[in-house]
């Protein structure tokens, strides 16, 4: 057996020898790079990465900020220190911040007194914290005594009373101005020994900066309003603002303070020190509270991603309000954990998770993408993986049993709760196998687990070998064993074993799950236990082959969820698509009919949180607001997503069958769009065609029938037809559409299954006998007759146009613009848009001046998608018309869709 001709070797000993083997480099004190140590081991570099972070969080080594990133020795206390002192508490300071952190070095030990210094950056770059740091410095270096005073003072806060401002830092004399009743010391008195920071330096008057360049000069100054002697002080200047340096405002103070530090602003600072700073904060509210605070990964990524215009003064800010909201959570049930999760962060904080993939690099450097959770403490420690590793895996039951419970404490049926806790299943056993390798030798294997077990878990191996006529290695026996750990737990004191993939394996994996139930035989006669089902279906989940468990490349496909309402609907058509497909792409969720839409969003997240989404995400819908949830989506999880309602079972099959092809997001967008749809053949209008809506079922008796009546009865006095139809034969319903067509404008279809045709709206009969469906159809129906208003009204001014044609054109135009930058715009604004197209039209083609847009190609350049959408938007009238519409009339149509897009609103009524 292979298991025992190999010399398993844990992570602990690996890295032993590793650090052995840096000791001996030459760049052992400079510092080495994962790439040099590939160089010299047999390790990849991203195992040389993995290792060198594990050997500095041990305290080994130590990270030096920079790029590359270098790893050096960790020095004893005092080591390569200058006066046995550094600066403390300065992220970067052997990163971005090396020169800056020089810089105040000297300017605190230059001999006899100091130097004064000027801070220079961006508002929130951290000068105040500089000045601390620099303070206590200078009082550990020796130069000032330790309890030397730090005043600071802002003078913008004084700086539309220029009178005060000075007196606040040099003192009064009494009766220097009006309200200055009597004598008052200055704060450059009170900072006398010590140091005394100045924010925003630039807003002193003239008078406030004679007098600081006396003291700078002299060490020496005058209360305002005093002619008597001089006063001394022994103050060093720390001065800062966000002027800049190269400011006429600014050139006397660069010339007169002789050190001038500057800040970079958070943006041109690492991604590792943004994290540090992140850490750092997060580690800070958790001292405030007095509770660990715990992170999912994807928010951190929010935190180092998104654009911080105000530095790490807003940084900060944010993480603190998240850390409150998270805190909001945990107060009534303080057992819970303070979970800051991703969903919970402010929009434009959401949005940095939009720019992972091309900083994905950068970040695995630093980063395990495996953590799914991050947990920061009160004493600042480094912060540590929730949810990966052995020890998580050996609780993994009692993760499923809680996420079940709580799923269906939310009110979600077993089919959904199943859906979700199936993806928790394949994640667990991806992660759970590929991380195990070289984890564990036997020896420390058995500090957590029976020697019983292990011998057990050996001989199962070697009897499923024998069986399946195939090797396993490892990992797989170091899996199970401690899976197995857990299981016989769990059984002998009665606990549940919940398997929701229990049928899925046992019919997809015949052999596996067969040779599971003979190796559970042996559990039982070794321990006198009787071994559940679910329990034999997670064996066999070990004794799947690793090519075939999916784990090798999750991101290989375009991820697919079918959603629509009502019970098994999405469900039966994900099931179908995916057996014919011959693998499981399609994931689904069904929505009963009494959900509110939110929950099912809700749901929907859940979902989409724990797939990969590299090459993104395909959302089939039936109708309704269920299509407004890709743009939601897009936004939060930042990867590409589409949508395509008023889907049928075919089209679900072609998704499923080039996501396994493949096939790009787009391509399937593309194909599936057209899939299915069926076309009405155009029929020359003539006249006037009287209104219908067709009722369809499989019989054209039952439920259609009636139907029409309840149609008839609800829409009395609509003046309209309403035929009932049977959609059994699909060629026969196609051809007695076509004729209905010829005579009639077929305004909706309402059935008990979705066949579409284009460019008519379909209405699921469940929806219509709810409610929900019949005040959509109402709608719609009232949208098509003030569509009928409209054209005969713009028929009177516009001469020479087919205004039916160019509103039909126009509305074309609206949907290409709203899909292509997933706006929302309500149906007057829409009118409104149309009608302004139709005379801009009729403009143009009277050779009329054509309105000015000022700036118009600054505009475009802030708009290049939009104006990329529209030009697509009016190509079919441009044909029609031979015309070429000018880029400032696009410029309007651009301008008054973007400004009137409103923030989607999930309405659980709209179609």
């Amino acid at each position: 057996m292979r298991l025992r001709q190999k010399k398993w070797v844990s992570d602990l000993s690996r890295c032993d020898d590793i650090f052995q083997e840096i000791q001996t480099c030459p760049e052992a004190s400079t510092g080495i790079t994962a790439q040099e140590l590939c160089s010299r081991t047999s390790l990849d570099r991203a195992g040389a990465s993995r290792y060198l972070n594990q050997l500095c969080r041990t305290g080994k080594l130590e990270k030096m900020n920079g790029r590359p990133v270098r790893y050096r020795l960790r020095r004893k206390n005092g080591e390569g220190q200058e006066d046995g002192e550094d600066l403390p508490r300065i992220v970067g300071m052997d990163g971005s911040l090396k020169m800056a952190v020089r810089q105040a070095k000297a300017a605190i030990l230059y001999p006899p007194y100091g130097l004064h210094t000027l801070i220079l950056g961006e508002t929130g770059v951290g000068k105040s914290m500089f000045a601390e740091a620099m303070h206590d410095f200078a009082c550990r270096s020796g130069v000032i005594r330790e309890d030397a005073p730090f005043i600071r003072f802002n003078c913008a806060d004084y700086a539309d009373n220029p009178q005060l401002l000075v007196a606040q830092i040099f003192g009064v004399k009494k009766g220097a101005y009006s309200g200055a009743e009597k004598d008052r010391t200055g704060l450059l008195q009170e900072a006398d020994g010590g140091m005394f920071f100045l924010d925003e330096v630039h807003r002193l008057p003239p008078q406030g900066q004679e007098m600081l360049f006396t003291f700078i000069d002299k060490g020496a100054y005058r209360p305002l309003g005093d002619t008597g002697a001089m006063r001394k002080a022994s103050v060093r200047i720390v001065a800062a603002t966000t002027e800049d340096p190269r400011s006429s405002l600014l050139g006397t103070f660069t010339r007169r303070i002789p050190m001038t530090i500057t800040l970079p602003p958070l943006r041109e600072r690492t991604i590792e020190e943004r994290f540090a700073l992140v850490k750092h904060f997060l580690c800070m509210e958790a001292g405030r509270l007095q509770h660990e605070i715990y992170a999912e990964y994807h928010a951190v990524l929010s935190f180092l991603l998104y654009d911080c215009p105000n530095n790490i003064g807003q940084l900060r800010s944010d993480v603190q309000l998240a850390c409150a909201q998270a805190f909001l959570v945990h107060r009534p049930d303080p057992s819970s954990y303070v979970l800051i999760r991703q969903e919970d962060l402010q929009a434009r904080v959401k949005r940095g998770i939009l720019h992972f993939a091309e900083r994905r690099g950068e970040i695995q450097e630093f980063l395990d993408q495996n953590e799914d959770i991050m947990v920061f403490r009160p004493d600042g420690n480094e912060h540590q993986p929730v949810a990966s590793g052995a020890s998580n895996s050996l609780d993994f039951y009692s993760v499923i049993a809680c996420r079940a419970d709580k799923l269906r404490a939310q009110g979600m049926t077993e089919s959904e709760v199943r859906a979700l806790v199936n993806v928790d299943i394949e994640q667990h056993f991806r992660r759970y196998l590929s991380d195990l390798p070289e984890r564990f030798r036997r020896d420390e294997l058995a500090k957590v687990v029976p020697g019983e077990v292990i011998d057990l878990a050996e001989e199962l191996l070697l009897m499923a070998e024998k069986e399946l006529e195939r090797e396993f290695d490892e990992k797989v026996y170091y899996g199970l064993t401690l899976h197995l750990s857990k299981s016989l737990e769990r059984i002998r004191y009665g606990s549940p074993i919940y398997h929701p993939q229990l049928n899925h394996v046992r019919k997809q994996y015949r052999q596996e799950f067969q040779t599971a139930m003979h190796l559970a035989h042996l559990i039982e006669d070794r321990f006198q236990i009787e071994v559940p089902l679910d329990e034999i279906g997670y064996i066999a989940m070990f004794l799947i082959p690793s090519g075939t468990r999916g784990e090798e490349n999750p991101q290989a496909m375009v991820q697919i969820l079918v959603l629509m309402h009502g019970p098994a609907v999405a469900s039966g058509m994900a099931e179908v698509a995916n057996t014919l497909a011959g693998i499981a792409v399609a994931k689904s969720l069904d929505m009963p009919l009494s959900m509110k839409v939110e929950d099912i969003y809700e749901q929907v997240r859940l979902l989409l949180r724990q797939l990969p989404l590299e090459r993104g995400f395909l959302l089939l819908v039936d109708m309704g607001s269920l299509s407004n949830f890709a743009g939601l989506l897009q936004e939060e999880f930042g990867v590409p997503i589409r949508c395509l309602d008023m889907v049928s079972t075919p089209i679900v099959i072609e998704a499923c069958r080039k996501a396994a092809e493949g096939c790009s997001l787009e391509e399937i967008y593309r194909d599936c769009r057209e899939t299915g749809r069926y076309r009405l053949q155009p029929v020359p209008d003539g006249t006037k065609k009287p209104w219908m809506i067709v009722t369809a079922c499989f019989t054209g008796t039952g439920t259609a029938r009636y139907l029409k009546e309840y149609l008839e009865k609800e829409l009395d006095g609509q003046d309209m037809a309403i035929e009932a139809l049977n959609i059994l034969d699909r060629n026969d319903f196609c051809c007695r559409m076509q004729t209905l067509s010829k005579n009639w404008q077929i305004v909706a279809v309402v059935g008990t299954v979705n066949f579409p045709v284009d460019r008519i709206p379909f209405f699921p009969a469940a929806d219509i006998l709810a409610g929900s469906g019949l005040g959509a159809l109402r709608r719609i129906l009232k949208e098509r007759r003030d569509d009928e208003r409209i054209r005969q009204s713009l028929q009177a001014h516009l001469k020479g146009m087919d205004v039916g044609r160019d509103l039909d054109q126009a509305k074309r135009f609206l949907q290409v613009m709203k899909r292509r930058l997933n706006l929302n715009l309500t149906q007057d604004v829409c009118t409104g848009i149309a009608i302004h197209l139709l005379f801009m039209i009729d403009r143009i083609l009277n050779q009329r001046v054509p309105c000015d847009f000022p700036n118009c190609a600054k505009y475009e350049e802030e708009h290049l998608q939009a104006f990329a959408a529209a030009r697509e938007g009016v190509q079919a009238l441009e044909k029609e018309h031979r015309m070429v519409i000018p880029d400032e009339e696009i410029a309007f149509l651009v301008r008054m869709c973007l400004e009137n897009h409103q923030e989607c609103r999930m309405d659980e009524n709209s179609v």
